[in-house]
């Protein structure tokens, strides 16, 4: 064989492992995304139950997640409240 065989046989063969890596991304890809939606769900389930457990509403739970996102925010480095740190 010559040279140009040899390495066109090369060129084949990293093609094929091109290919068979491309197609186990996808699959790695898919499992991730499958993954991050089924943590995502117990997530969910840790919330209603915890609002079950306690004997809230979704309504209560609004009314407490907005009287936190209402408070001023302040940084430790400037002691402003909203001020982006420099």
């Amino acid at each position: 064989m010559t040279k140009f065989d040899d390495l066109t046989k090369r060129r084949e063969r990293l093609n094929q492992e091109i290919e068979k890596t491309e197609a186990a991304i996808q699959n790695s890809q898919l499992l991730l995304k499958k993954k991050q939606q089924a943590l995502q769900a117990v997530n969910s389930e840790i919330i209603t139950a915890m609002l079950v457990d306690k004997g809230m509403t979704i309504t209560d739970l609004e009314k407490l997640l907005g009287n936190v996102f209402s408070m001023p925010l302040t940084t430790e480095a400037e002691g402003v409240a909203n001020e982006p740190v420099k």
